[in-house]
């Protein structure tokens, strides 16, 4: 098989072994078409970066930090932006959860469907909206300020029709 890290590999012969570089065929001709990847060699970098498995998906598993996020520390699914596959990264999480990934959903005052449920990441959600209680959703999530609040509320609350992008949640 050949070395995915030499640069000297034959790209033609190397897909011709691994099919569209180990990409769904869906996936393989969705990046052929986006602007950003131009070339199989591009392609074939991402793959060297990500894996094959993770770009199929279009998404993976980062640890929060910075301050867009809302608890630092705590592992959640995001898109992988440069990939174009999910418009949001509330749009990785629900095709994460049809991949089978369990989210926590039933600690009180905690972002359902986002945050990836582990026994370590219940431990350190639990303990932030503890030590942080601004954290809580209940404190930043307000039905009159938010298009996300209507997303979410029609995924995981009760709520009228609401309609998003084209489509009608229910």
């Amino acid at each position: 098989m050949c070395n995915l890290m030499d640069k000297e590999t034959n790209l033609n012969e190397w897909r011709l072994k691994m099919d569209n570089f180990g990409l769904t065929k869906e996936r393989y001709e969705q990046l052929q078409k986006e602007p950003f990847f131009k070339s199989d060699e591009q392609i074939a970098e991402w793959i060297r970066t990500y894996g094959a498995e993770k770009i199929n998906k279009g998404y993976d598993f980062f640890q929060c930090s910075g301050s867009e996020v809302i608890i630092e520390g705590a592992v959640v699914v995001e898109r992988i932006d440069e990939l174009f596959f999910f418009e949001t990264d509330f749009d990785a999480c629900r095709q994460a959860e049809k991949d089978r990934v369990a989210f926590i959903n039933d600690i009180p005052g905690l972002e359902k469907g986002c945050y990836v449920d582990t026994p370590e990441n219940r431990k350190h959600c639990a303990e932030m909206l503890e030590k942080y209680p601004e954290y809580r959703i209940e404190n930043w999530l307000t039905p009159d300020n938010s298009e996300y609040y209507h997303i979410y509320m029609s995924v995981f609350g009760e709520t009228k029709d609401v309609e998003f992008q084209g489509v009608t949640a229910k």
